[in-house]
């Protein structure tokens, strides 16, 4: 699950609540902070993905104030004032993106995840706790996916599927395995129909597809399989 940082005006509070409801769809969390010190006892404990400021003066004060967090986290600049002046200042107080309200929930959401997808920066205690196979990267600890070096948003149940897959590449995984990994209750564990939608979702947003060098295959009778060529664990 992605985590983001929110910082605004508590009158807007409401507004914010309305703007990330489609990113809580899709499992994307919102802590909202009241300070930059705040902001930064969350930077180790949460591992955000990023840190929306909503940006309400003109010379963008609010930005500059969690710059120092900038190489920890991207910042997002969100505000209603629509003077240029405003956006530049948030840039160069090292703002990410700036994004005009209003906007759409399920706008800012693609927003979002296609400016994270650019800007993802594992934090240093994630470097050694990564699985590799081929061009994806999974980072253990943070739950995160990247695909060529993009962030690649996967449900949770996505994300367990792929681990218990890569922690065991070029060997097959029984669909018991799979669906003990996925549901706890006895009455979901056999309907095969759900397992095979999240399937052919990983193979759609991980280009897990036949041809590939990284694929998915079904193995009849038995289970499923990750395969990897040239793949040394």
């Amino acid at each position: 699950m992605l985590k983001t940082l929110v910082f605004c005006n508590q009158k807007n509070k409401a507004l914010f609540h309305g703007l990330l409801a489609y990113s809580r769809l899709f499992d994307i969390e919102s802590v909202f902070i009241e300070s930059c010190n705040e902001a930064r006892q969350h930077l180790q404990l949460l591992q955000p993905a990023a840190l929306i400021v909503e940006v309400t003066t003109s010379d963008a004060a609010e930005i500059r104030q969690f710059e120092p967090l900038s190489k920890a986290v991207p910042l997002f600049a969100v505000s209603a004032m629509t003077c240029e002046t405003v956006a530049v200042a948030a840039y160069q107080n090292g703002a990410v993106t700036f994004i005009r309200l209003p906007c759409g929930s399920k706008e800012f959401y693609y927003r979002l995840l296609s400016v994270l997808k650019n800007c993802y920066r594992p934090p240093l205690n994630e470097l050694h706790n990564t699985i590799d196979v081929g061009n994806i990267k999974i980072y253990t600890k943070s739950n995160r996916v990247m695909l060529n070096n993009e962030i690649v948003h996967l449900t949770p149940s996505e994300y367990n599927l792929l681990l218990l897959l890569a922690q065991n590449v070029n060997q097959t995984v029984s669909t018991e395995e799979m669906y003990n990994k996925l549901w706890s209750t006895s009455e979901l564990r056999h309907t095969s129909r759900g397992l095979q939608m999240h399937l052919s979702k990983l193979r759609r947003k991980l280009n897990l597809k036949q041809d590939q060098q990284v694929r998915i295959i079904t193995i009849h009778g038995k289970g499923y399989c990750l395969q990897a060529d040239n793949y040394n664990s």
